[in-house]
């Protein structure tokens, strides 16, 4: 399954279905102290009036950073912990039970793989632009990942955020 998404920036977009109707909202706006990154989820119908709140992340630069998914307010770094080489990775536990890693490279695609099989893909991002044979960004949703739609858009949110303010704290500029 693949994700189109609407606009260039990941963290102000609709993402698309195959149809180009809306599935998901991320909207963050553009605040200079307390900005929040709000998820929706349209239904079947994609109406906008039918859309519903699927994640709130609240960013904060001396305290930790919440998030509130299906209901359940929890510090970021409890839903979303460090892992790998440097603690840039980003892993979480699925409603499935199962473990998942967001792969965060300092440049390159973000890639969310089954933890316990390092080679099993379950998502990845395609960014557009300078460097890229796509003319709009996607976030590919591979088998194994199709069952678990929300939290792979949920937590993609959150380690776009992530890898967008590392590379511009190492001096990485990617486009």
């Amino acid at each position: 399954m693949e994700l189109t998404f609407s606009h260039e920036s990941p963290s102000r977009t609709l993402l698309l279905n195959d149809k180009d109707e809306p599935v998901y909202r991320i909207e963050s706006p553009h605040k200079l102290s307390h900005r929040t990154t709000t998820v929706t989820r349209y239904t079947e119908s994609h109406n906008e009036g039918d859309a519903s709140p699927l994640a709130q992340i609240e960013w904060h630069h001396f305290r930790s950073s919440e998030i509130e998914f299906e209901g359940k307010k929890m510090k970021l770094g409890t839903f979303l912990h460090g892992s790998g080489l440097l603690g840039r990775d980003r892993t979480f536990t699925a409603k499935d039970g199962r473990s998942y890693r967001w792969r965060i490279p300092a440049i390159g695609h973000l890639k969310l793989e089954l933890n316990e099989e390092p080679n099993t893909p379950v998502a990845r991002y395609h960014h557009s632009g300078f460097m890229s044979t796509r003319k709009n960004a996607c976030l590919d949703i591979y088998p194994p990942g199709t069952h678990m739609l929300d939290e792979i858009v949920a937590t993609f949110a959150c380690v776009e955020k992530i890898q967008k303010d590392s590379q511009e704290s190492e001096g990485v500029v990617e486009k």
